[in-house]
């Protein structure tokens, strides 16, 4: 029981947009544009850009959180044409990040 308690006052925390320094986390909105969502093409693009970052990286649709660094976790969120998704990053470079990954999203991934 205490356990519980214990992993859900971490994740109060952390679904806070605040880091455990207490330093806010950076979240971005963006709209999945281009005609066939998210991918495969997309996600690899979505993770590619992720890794070259120290910063963790997530993106989150509806209550569920998907790591922005693993083409899986990216396809596994099945992100189709008009999403609206939140994109999370806490770590030295996360506005670098940020941009980084906001910038496939308004090009469409180079697809359209």
């Amino acid at each position: 029981m205490k356990t519980t308690k214990m992993l859900e006052k971490k994740r109060k925390i952390r679904y806070n947009a605040e880091n455990f320094s207490g330093i806010p986390m950076i979240e971005k909105k963006v709209t999945v544009q281009n005609r066939a969502g998210v991918h495969a093409r997309p996600s690899t693009l979505i993770a590619q850009a992720a890794n070259k970052f120290d910063a963790k990286i997530a993106i989150i649709k509806g209550e569920k959180e998907y790591n922005a660094k693993s083409v899986i976790g990216v396809m596994t969120m099945a992100a189709t044409y008009n999403s609206e998704l939140t994109l999370r990053a806490d770590g030295a470079d996360e506005q670098a990040a940020i941009d980084a990954i906001v910038q496939l999203f308004d090009t469409k991934f180079e697809e359209d």
